[in-house]
């Protein structure tokens, strides 16, 4: 019978063992998981804020367009000396300039709300990011304690039979008693 009662002892072991050792698998998992979400999280921020700046530079020089192409353009040196005969020159410079700056803004003004909606979209995906690495790091808390309840429960369990024994007067030696946790439990 107690061949019989230790092979039972030995299956609770190796089952307890077992499930301590996926349970840390999982935890390395996540663990990992968890590191490469980071790293993403991190690029993503670092990237959005490069992103932000640029699009500031760029609304800065949309303003400086703006107030360019309300201005008249500079005359040019031969108008500045009074010389009449490049008047009609200088009202086709002056519709060029305007009409090629207006163009230039309408562009540049059309290229900034494309990359606009895509920022906004990377934006969002950095935020899924982030709610993903708080649930990894949640799972990984909810993970170790249960991981460690598990261990303290056996500690616990161990100590009760060990006394029991005791108390009903079986000598229990060290080989008996053994180092009943399991390997995983010490990485």
């Amino acid at each position: 019978m107690a061949n019989r009662q230790r092979e039972g002892e030995c299956d609770v072991e190796e089952e307890v063992a077992s499930s301590l050792e996926e349970a840390e698998s999982t935890l390395s998992e996540c663990k990992s998981s968890l590191v490469i979400f980071e790293r993403r999280e991190r690029f993503l921020g670092e990237r959005i804020e490069r992103y932000r700046a640029l699009m500031g530079r760029r609304e800065g020089v949309i303003r400086k367009l703006e107030m360019e192409s309300l201005l008249p353009p500079p005359l040019p040196l031969n108008q500045a000396s009074g010389n009449n005969d490049d008047y009609d020159d200088l009202e086709g410079a002056k519709s060029e300039n305007i009409g090629a700056r207006i163009h230039r803004l309408d562009a540049l003004r059309a290229r900034h709300e494309v990359d606009a909606a895509n920022l906004r979209v990377v934006v969002e995906l950095h935020r899924g990011i982030i709610a993903e690495v708080e649930t990894l790091r949640r799972r990984m808390d909810a993970l170790i304690t249960r991981r460690d309840d598990v261990v303290m429960k056996l500690e616990e369990n161990r100590d009760f039979l060990i006394d029991f024994a005791a108390a009903a007067g079986h000598d229990i030696n060290e080989e008996e008693r053994g180092d009943w946790r399991p390997a995983i439990y010490y990485r």
